[in-house]
């Protein structure tokens, strides 16, 4: 069973990504951004930030040793700080590095990654 979860895992991080964004490998693909309710920050992101990223990438964590090695000022407790970081944010997610003790599940991280490429890219992208 964990097997198949883990396929399901892969399959999703693979198909989830915005018409525009280019993956490493420099290959275009796709996702349907027909999420419904849409996956907003206030419906989604703020709440999965706060549960998978903020225990270490917040500007409340002031010390090096309470970022778990996170390095200081890369914060996502925002909307804006998470725009400032949205590329890099997406790749760590798409490599699995990120978050480094797994945290999410397979479905969550989908729907992450969606999120990213629905929203949070376009976003930045249209801000900078």
């Amino acid at each position: 069973m964990r097997t198949k979860a883990l396929w399901v895992s892969v399959l999703a991080m693979t198909l989830v990504h915005c018409d525009d964004h280019v993956l490493g490998d420099n290959t275009q693909a796709e996702v349907q951004c027909d999420h419904e309710p849409p996956l907003t920050y206030e419906n989604f992101g703020d709440g999965f930030l706060r549960q998978h990223c903020n225990g270490c990438h917040s500007s409340y964590r002031e010390y090096e040793w309470q970022r778990s090695g996170a390095p200081g000022g890369i914060d996502f407790d925002t909307w804006d700080t998470l725009l400032e970081w949205s590329d890099r944010v997406q790749i760590r997610t798409e490599q699995g590095t990120m978050p480094p003790s797994g945290g999410p599940t397979a479905e969550e991280r989908a729907l992450f990654l969606e999120w990213m490429a629905c929203e949070v890219l376009p976003e930045a992208r249209r801000v900078q």
